[in-house]
C-alpha cells in the first residue's frame, strides 16, 4: 500500500505544469484545425457540401483527446523510467502501458462521437455505428502518435537527468578545486616557513638580536595573514604586496647588500584580486637566486600593470651560473597548478632567460575566476547552479576587495 502510494505521488510530481498543459492543449487544437481545414477544402474541391465547424467537431474526438492523454502518458513513462527495471520488465511494462492508454483513448473517442452525434443522448444504434468506425479507424496512426509522445516523455526525463548530473558534476568539480587549492597552500606554507626560520636562525647566530626580533615580528604578521586568508582563493593585490614586503624585510636582514628589490606599480590595481601567496612564491624563488650570487646588489624588480580586466606581472631577477632552473622547484610548479585551477586556460605564465644573467617571469591573469564565470552564466538560466560554500567565499573576497 505504501509503495503504491509512493508511485502515485511520483506520478503526480511528474505531471507537467499548467503552462505546459495549456501549450499542449493549444498544439492539439491547432493540429485538429489543420486536419479539419484540409478535409473541408478537399470536400469542396469534389463538389461535396461541407461545413467547416461540423468538420472541426468531427475531428475533435480524434485529435483533441491527445490533449488530455499526452501529459498523462509523459508522466507515466517518466515514472517507468525512474524505476530502473530490468530490460525485459521495462519492455513488457511499456507494452502494457501502451495498450492501456490506447484502449482508454479509443473508449473516450467512442463516447464523445456518440455524444456529439446524438446531441447529448446515448442511442444503442449510434453506439454500434461508431464502434464500427473506431474499429475500422487507422489505429496504426494512433499507435504512432502514442510512440511519439512516449519518446518525448523519455527525452524530457533524459534531458533533466543529464542536467541534474551536470549540476552535480559542477558542484563536485568546485569542491575538488577547493580541496586542491587547500592542498597547494599546505605545501607552500612549510616551504616558506622553512626558508624564513633559516633566516631568523642566521640572525641569531650572528648575534643580531634586535633584527631577529623584528624578523620574528614580520613572520608573525605574515602568518596572521595566512590564517586570515586560509579559506580565500584570492586576496586584494595590496595585501599580497604587504605580505611580500614583510618577507623582503626579513630576507634583507640576512643577506644585507645581496638583494636590490624594487617595485613598479601602476595606479588603480591595488584592489585587483590575485591568488593568495602566488606572487610571494615567485618573489621567494627570485630571492633564492639572488642570494646565491657572489656579487652584491642583485636586482629583483617586480613590475605590475594591466589593461581592462587583466593584470600583468613581470618579475626580473638574476640567476646563478649553476642553471636557471635551480630554485624553481615545488613553488613554481604549484604556481602553475594554482593558475590552472583558478583560471582554466585564461592565463599566461612563462619564463625566459634574458641577456646576461637576468631571468624574467611573466604572468597575465584575468580579474574573474572561472568559477565566477560559471556562476554568472548560471544566474541567466532558469535553474541556476547553486554552489553555496564556494560562492560565499567568492562573495567575501569581492567584499574585501571593496574596502578602502
Amino acid at each position: 500500500m505504501q509503495k503504491r502510494r509512493s508511485w502515485l505521488l511520483l506520478y503526480f510530481r511528474y505531471l507537467p505544469s499548467l503552462p505546459l498543459w495549456l501549450f499542449n492543449l493549444l498544439f492539439w487544437l491547432v493540429l485538429n484545425s489543420v486536419a479539419a481545414d484540409n478535409t473541408h477544402r478537399l470536400r469542396l474541391s469534389y463538389g461535396k457540401p461541407s461545413d467547416w465547424l461540423d468538420t472541426w467537431l468531427d475531428y475533435l474526438p480524434w485529435w483533441g483527446n491527445w490533449a488530455l492523454f499526452g501529459p498523462l502518458i509523459i508522466a507515466a513513462v517518466r515514472v517507468l523510467d525512474s524505476l530502473s527495471l530490468r530490460w525485459w520488465w521495462f519492455v513488457l511494462a511499456n507494452l502494457f502501458l501502451m495498450m492501456g492508454f490506447l484502449c482508454a483513448y479509443w473508449m473516450l473517442t467512442l463516447v464523445e462521437l456518440v455524444f456529439i452525434e446524438g446531441h447529448g443522448s446515448f442511442n444503442v444504434e449510434l453506439w454500434r455505428e461508431h464502434l464500427g468506425k473506431v474499429l475500422l479507424s487507422p489505429m496504426h496512426i494512433d499507435a504512432l502518435v502514442y510512440l511519439g509522445i512516449t519518446m518525448l516523455g523519455y527525452s524530457i526525463g533524459y534531458a533533466r537527468r543529464a542536467r541534474r548530473e551536470a549540476i552535480n558534476n559542477h558542484r563536485l568539480k568546485s569542491q575538488l578545486l577547493q580541496v586542491q587549492l587547500e592542498s597547494l597552500k599546505s605545501q607552500l606554507s612549510p616551504h616558506f616557513l622553512f626558508n624564513t626560520l633559516n633566516t631568523v636562525a642566521g640572525l641569531v647566530r650572528l648575534k643580531r638580536g634586535e633584527q631577529a626580533i623584528t624578523a620574528l615580528s614580520e613572520l608573525s604578521h605574515m602568518f596572521r595573514k595566512v590564517l586570515e586568508h586560509r579559506h580565500h582563493m584570492t586576496i586584494p593585490l595590496k595585501e599580497e604586496l604587504a605580505f611580500i614586503d614583510s618577507y623582503i624585510t626579513i630576507q634583507k636582514m640576512r643577506f644585507e647588500q645581496k638583494l636590490a628589490f624594487s617595485l613598479i606599480l601602476e595606479d588603480g590595481y591595488l584592489h585587483f584580486p590575485v591568488p593568495f601567496m602566488l606572487l610571494h612564491t615567485l618573489v621567494e624563488n627570485a630571492v633564492q637566486h639572488g642570494s646565491q650570487q657572489q656579487r652584491d646588489h642583485n636586482p629583483i624588480q617586480l613590475e605590475i600593470g594591466g589593461k581592462q580586466d587583466q593584470l600583468s606581472i613581470r618579475l626580473t631577477n638574476t640567476v646563478c651560473d649553476k642553471g636557471v632552473n635551480k630554485g624553481f622547484g615545488i613553488g613554481t610548479e604549484n604556481c602553475r597548478k594554482t593558475l590552472r585551477y583558478l583560471y582554466g586556460k585564461a592565463f599566461v605564465f612563462r619564463r625566459k632567460h634574458l641577456n646576461n644573467d637576468l631571468y624574467e617571469t611573466y604572468l597575465l591573469i584575468p580579474k574573474y575566476l572561472r568559477t565566477d564565470s560559471s556562476a554568472q552564466a548560471s544566474r541567466n538560466d532558469s535553474e541556476a547552479i547553486q554552489l553555496p560554500h564556494l560562492q560565499q567565499e567568492l562573495e567575501q573576497v569581492r567584499a574585501n576587495n571593496s574596502w578602502g
